[in-house]
């Protein structure tokens, strides 16, 4: 099996902090593809969402869950020619749907890796008992993280939104971009509990049958009823969408990945410590996110609009 390719360029250390040099990402994120661009079609969404759905399986397989699943936080590798607004050597690219179209047109095979995951700062470790912190961005977030009973199902929710949003270019429990960043962080969670799940009319008429079975498996709110990442990577949309562009196994493939990658990096298993408040914190979930809310803050009046947590590019809200 060949090695997971080390993309730690650098390392260096000083008294306070730790530096790490990362592979650099040319082509922008997804959530300023979908903010330039709009929605995407079937066959790009498919793209996307597939190479999504592997991290996230290869995640669970190594036994962590993201949390954080978003368009903001994955990124495109290189910026087409004549398609993003600078070179990228001078300034941050806008990201574009029109580079992601291009990935998939004519039927061609997309490049073997030109989306990667980023931000891990919402990452916990999985095991028998479920989690209980509210972790993430609230407009992603699935209904037993508000209630704070979940697994590794949440993941696959958060994906679920992601897809709405990429086919759609709007979230699922309003009606437009505007409406939804009006709305408080409570308001959002009742939507999330409550609010049905609009699939049908509008926009997803133009959608194949096999595409809106995929957002049901996705965004049901039974977690135990829920796609797992390996069934989803299999549902049969993703090979009416890409065809021969997919391996035999997707799942599998998935699964090996993340074997190797538990063998090679330290994932797994994941440190932890105990910070002031007396609650235990995953090494992942340290990083401080860009904002924070005091315990049972869903509660009482946000610190922020629910917009705070899916403007593009910000970390997602980690709450003990």
């Amino acid at each position: 099996m060949k090695k997971p390719e080390n993309r730690k360029k650098n390392y260096q250390q000083d008294a306070e902090c730790a530096y790490l040099v990362m592979e650099r990402l040319r082509g922008g994120d997804l959530d300023q593809a979908l903010a330039s661009s709009g929605p995407l079609s079937e066959r790009a969404a498919a793209a996307v969402a597939h190479e999504v759905l592997k991290v996230v399986a290869t995640c669970h397989a190594a036994g962590v869950m993201h949390g954080d699943v978003k368009p903001a936080n994955f990124m495109l590798r290189e910026a087409s020619s004549g398609l993003s607004s600078t070179d990228g050597e001078h300034g941050p690219v806008l990201a574009s749907t029109a580079v992601i179209e291009s990935l998939v047109e004519g039927g061609s095979r997309p490049p073997a890796r030109w989306l990667s995951a980023v931000d891990f700062g919402c990452a916990q470790p999985l095991g028998r008992a479920s989690l209980n912190r509210r972790t993430g961005t609230p407009v992603y977030m699935a209904p037993e993280v508000f209630q704070r009973d979940y697994g590794r199902e949440a993941d696959l929710w958060s994906a679920g939104v992601m897809l709405y949003q990429l086919l759609s270019g709007r979230f699922p429990f309003w009606r437009s971009l505007d409406d939804c960043r009006s709305r408080s962080v409570d308001e959002v969670m009742r939507s999330v509990l409550g609010d049905p799940v609009p699939l049908s009319g509008g926009v997803w008429e133009g959608k194949s049958p096999a595409c809106v079975d995929l957002l049901a498996g996705l965004l049901d709110r039974d977690p135990g009823a829920r796609l797992t990442a390996a069934d989803a990577l299999e549902h049969p949309w993703f090979r009416e969408q890409l065809g021969g562009s997919l391996s035999s196994s997707s799942a599998a493939a998935a699964a090996a990945a993340a074997a190797a990658l538990a063998a090679e990096s330290n994932i797994v298993p994941m440190a932890g410590s105990h910070h002031h408040d007396g609650h235990y914190r995953p090494a992942a979930a340290c990083a401080s996110p860009s904002v924070s809310m005091r315990p049972h803050a869903f509660s009482s009046p946000p610190v922020a609009p629910a917009c705070a947590w899916y403007a593009p590019g910000p970390s997602g809200v980690a709450v003990a």
